[in-house]
């Protein structure tokens, strides 16, 4: 792994229904500089691929995007970085649990010594697609992240193939709790909790 002089966390939710086939959102979880490692967002606030720079289906927002969000920004120094994980760390050894996504991730995979040496997935773009939306996500990771102190992130959804429907499709609805609309909270909440926990520096 290395540390990227660049991040954005973005939350991005986006899948195929499973019983439809139809893309339903993908979750961009972001954080760092307008323009990332994994994705960029022109002026026109379209996101585009960092390599192609083609436009990522579904990505284009009505809004304009505004000065200080096209500007670049700067992501903490890396003394500070490693500060306020170390401390992070420090609440993690004194409130370990074999709760996961959680402490035992960090400390029992060697997590905590990449932090302590700067590297966190500062410069980098995390995109996780899903098959439904959840609109509490945001307030799921914060309170994930309030005890330990962790930084919070900027999470967005997109939709590639328009909006979802008003209505959970039937095909997934009979699926209960393997891939219901429902049932894809708990799981969207622990893919974007763990990729957040994993990389958890955001821009200043």
């Amino acid at each position: 792994m290395r540390r990227l002089e660049k991040r954005r966390y973005v939350p991005v939710a986006a899948t195929t229904l499973l019983a439809s086939c139809l893309t339903a959102s993908l979750l961009v979880v972001g954080s760092g500089q307008a323009a990332s490692a994994g994705a960029s967002r022109s002026r026109g606030g379209v996101l585009r691929t960092r390599v192609t720079a083609r436009p990522i289906a579904g990505s284009a927002t009505s809004r304009t995007i505004t000065a200080a969000e096209a500007a670049p920004s700067r992501l903490p120094s890396r003394k500070r970085q490693i500060q306020v994980l170390s401390a992070v760390l420090k609440k993690m050894e004194d409130n370990y649990s074999n709760s996961t996504p959680g402490a035992p991730d960090i400390l029992d995979y060697g997590i905590g010594a990449l932090w302590r040496k700067g590297i966190d997935g500062a410069g980098t773009t995390i995109a996780v697609i899903e098959g439904w939306n959840f609109p509490g996500i945001a307030k799921v990771v914060a309170s994930f992240d309030r005890p330990y102190g962790l930084p919070n992130p900027d999470i967005r959804t997109i939709y590639p193939n328009g909006k979802l429907p008003a209505k959970c499709p039937p095909g997934m609805v009979k699926l209960g709790s393997y891939g219901s609309c429902s049932a894809w909270q708990g799981e969207l909440a622990l893919d974007v909790v763990t990729a957040h926990l994993i990389a958890p520096t955001p821009r200043s």
